[in-house]
């Protein structure tokens, strides 16, 4: 099977933090396509982003992901990320529904 053209696709910003006056990143979205998973997508993926990142003098990325995500939890491990076990996360919803 070859890759697709599209393999995936990731979307990484990078943020003032000011109680450090530096800027960290933040990788919402990362998605490689059925056909490209296991074949290097995402990591090259992610090495791009984390080279943006150095670039741009980003001294933190971080990412989330769904606790039973096991192949988004191997990759990001593999690569580098560590689990912060000692932050919590919250959402405020903006839907008319409360969702």
């Amino acid at each position: 099977m070859a890759i697709p053209k599209l393999a995936g696709l990731t979307t990484a910003v990078s943020i003032p933090a000011s109680q450090r006056l530096d800027c960290f990143g933040q990788l919402p979205d990362l998605y490689v396509v059925a056909s490209a998973k296991r074949r290097g997508a995402g990591r090259a993926l992610l090495k791009t982003v984390r080279q943006a990142a150095v670039d741009a003098g980003t001294i933190r990325l971080p990412v989330q992901t769904e606790p039973g995500n096991r192949g988004a939890l191997h990759l990001y491990r593999t690569t580098g990320f560590i689990l912060v076990e000692d932050l919590r996360f919250l959402s405020l919803s903006l839907q008319q529904d409360g969702t």
